[in-house]
C-alpha cells in the first residue's frame, strides 16, 4: 500500500509541475503586448516567411504582409494570440520540462518542439490561406477542427517519439 501512496504522491508532483510550467508560459506570453507580437514576432517570424511560400507556389495571388496579415487579392488571413502555435508548443514544452531526462536532452527537445510547432504552424497557415482562396466552404471545418486535431496527433507523436529517444539514452547512462 505504501508504493501505491509515493506512486499517487509522485503522478499529482508530476502534474502540478506540468501545469505549472504550462501556466507560466501562458502568463509571459500575455505580457508581451499585441502590437509587438503583431507587427514584430507575427510579422518577421509567421507572415513573411509564409508570404514567401504562397508567392512561389501560387505567384497569381501576389500575396503580401502587412503587420499580422497575410493578404492576396481573394484572401485576408490575420494571425492573432492562440492562432500562433503557441499553445501546441507551451504543451509540448511543459511535457519536456518534466519528463525525467537530462537537462541537456529537454534543451535539445524544447529547441525541437519549436522548430516543430513554427513549421506545423507554417504549413497550417499555407492550407488555410489555399482553402481561403480556393475553397472557402472548407476554410471554417479546416481552421476550427480538422488541422487543430492534426495538430494534436502530430504532437503527441513527437512527444512519444522524444520521450523514447530520452527514456533509452537515460537507460544507456545509468
Amino acid at each position: 500500500m505504501p508504493e501505491n501512496k509515493n506512486y499517487f504522491i509522485a503522478c499529482i508532483r508530476f502534474l502540478s509541475v506540468f501545469v505549472a510550467v504550462f501556466v507560466l508560459q501562458y502568463v509571459l506570453y500575455f505580457c508581451i503586448p499585441d502590437a509587438v507580437l503583431a507587427n514584430s514576432v507575427y510579422h518577421t517570424f509567421i507572415v513573411m516567411p509564409v508570404i514567401h511560400v504562397i508567392n512561389f507556389i501560387f505567384p497569381a495571388e501576389q500575396a503580401y504582409g502587412l503587420a499580422n496579415s497575410i493578404r492576396s487579392v481573394k484572401v485576408d488571413l490575420e494571425i492573432v494570440r492562440g492562432c500562433d502555435g503557441s499553445g501546441m508548443l507551451f504543451l509540448l514544452e511543459a511535457a519536456i520540462a518534466v519528463f525525467p531526462c537530462s537537462v541537456r536532452r529537454k534543451i535539445s527537445g524544447m529547441l525541437a518542439a519549436f522548430i516543430l510547432s513554427w513549421c506545423l504552424n507554417s504549413v497550417r497557415l499555407l492550407v488555410l490561406f489555399y482553402a481561403a482562396s480556393f475553397q472557402p466552404g472548407l476554410f471554417a471545418s479546416l481552421h476550427n477542427f480538422y488541422i487543430p486535431t492534426l495538430l494534436i496527433a502530430l504532437s503527441g507523436i513527437f512527444f512519444y517519439a522524444w520521450s523514447m529517444k530520452a527514456r533509452h539514452e537515460t537507460r544507456k547512462a545509468d
